[in-house]
Order: C-alpha cells, then structure tokens, then sequence
C-alpha cells in the first residue's frame, strides 16, 4: 500500500492493482501512453471527462464534492 496521497500517486496505486501498464491504460482512454506518465508524474491535471474515464477503466466510482470555502 502507497503512502503516496497525491492524486498521481492514487492512480499509479490503481493502475498497478488493476494489473495494467501505462500504455494499456491509456489505450482504454484513447489517449498515449505520455500522458498517463504525466498524470501520475503530478505534471499535468485530467480534465473532469478524463476523470470519468480514468473511473471506468480501472473499475472504480468517481465522487464529486463540493463544499463551501470558509469565510476569512
């Protein structure tokens, strides 16, 4: 288990446990294999659809929260 509370290092941690590479995960996506790199290297954000996406290929459920900022 990774202590590793990063979102890249999320998704590294369920790409692994889902027993796929970077380039089959992309593939699922239809994106490359660089950007998955760039997603779990923290040097680029996924958009909301590729967060979808990312859900469905590793067979998880994405959860949205939203809350309110405190006031200063």
């Amino acid at each position: 288990m990774t202590t590793d509370s990063s979102f890249g290092g999320l998704l590294k941690q369920l790409r692994v446990q889902a027993c796929l590479s970077q380039q089959q995960l992309a593939d699922q996506l239809g994106t490359t294999q660089s950007a998955i790199a760039r997603l779990e290297a923290g040097s680029a954000r996924p958009s909301f659809v590729t967060l979808e996406k990312l859900a469905e290929a590793l067979g998880e459920d994405l959860l949205v929260r939203v809350s309110g900022r405190e006031s200063a």
